[in-house]
């Protein structure tokens, strides 16, 4: 068996994840409970196993797969799934997909669509499963991808109130003049094709420097950007991914900052003037 410092082997730290159950407190209270920081530092050592750890997540994974919530290891499979991300990159994609491309998993989504976004290294992956919790739960400051994530998830489910509410007031305006008096359902048809079979995602890279590019969760200490002025305008360059993670298209996504009245002063908004050109763009990424 492979033991690091702490004396334990991956099965061992496997064993640890499962019994402490990793995912009700560290995404529910996102990770601030000392209980959660543990288990996240379990996850980050069982990275530092490197390829010693693979078959042993691996079978937990596929525990989790088989047996869904009767899994032993059901509560710890997003952080499993992060560190397995890690340490595979891009040969992960394959499994972790089929993971969330299961209704019966369909809780783990959000951190399964995290864990993805690491493999591929990209700033984000939105997948086409629902569930009961809200997309645009975030335990940090409000950033553009908050707003891009809602709106792809809004599209993808059809929920046309979650969509209006990521559009900043130039989007609103153009949404108002791309409708032309029509009916939502009526408008999305134009631009947005849901798949007839499998599961539907698009991901996506901001081409911009510091943490609003990286992957959401990477399991390493990384800079925060503090108490730094966020802009209120920002335009980034976006390189966009079908669900295989494959170029699809590019795009510049702007975004406007507005006041919020949830825990964070402000949120960003998805602002195109040209909003039809971009839904078309996500769009045919998704069907893809």
């Amino acid at each position: 068996m492979a033991r690091g410092q702490n004396g334990q082997s991956p099965a061992e730290l496997v064993r640890s994840l499962a019994s402490d159950g990793g995912f009700s407190t560290y995404f529910v209270t996102c990770g601030e409970t000392g209980e959660a920081r543990i288990r996240w530092a379990t996850a980050a050592e069982l990275v530092r196993k490197g390829s010693a750890a693979i078959p042993d997540i691996e079978r937990a994974l596929d525990d989790v797969v088989r047996k869904g919530i009767d899994s032993q290891f059901f509560q710890s499979a997003v952080l499993l799934s992060l560190a397995y991300a890690r340490i595979e990159g891009r040969a992960a994609v394959p499994r972790l997909r089929n993971m969330a491309g299961r209704a019966a998993l369909a809780p783990l989504e959000i951190g399964l669509d995290n864990a993805i976004a690491l493999s591929l290294g990209i700033t984000s992956y939105v997948s086409s499963v629902e569930w009961h919790r809200p997309r645009n739960i975030v335990c940090r400051r409000r950033e553009p991808r908050d707003a891009l994530n809602q709106m792809i998830f809004a599209l993808e489910q059809d929920d046309f109130a979650q969509f209006e509410s990521s559009l900043g007031p130039g989007a609103r305006m153009a949404l108002e003049h791309m409708r032309h008096g029509n009916a939502w359902k009526s408008a999305r048809r134009e631009f947005w094709h849901d798949r007839t079979a499998g599961q539907g995602a698009v991901g996506y890279q901001f081409n911009t420097p510091g943490p609003w590019a990286e992957p959401e969760e990477i399991l390493q200490v990384t800079s925060e950007q503090g108490t730094a002025r966020m802009p209120e305008y920002i335009d980034i360059d976006t390189h966009f991914k079908n669900g295989r993670g494959e170029d699809c298209s590019r795009a510049t996504v702007k975004f406007r900052m507005l006041e919020d009245t949830g825990p964070f002063s402000y949120t960003y908004r998805v602002d195109n003037d040209d909003l039809e050109g971009l839904l078309r763009l996500i769009g045919s990424c998704f069907a893809q």
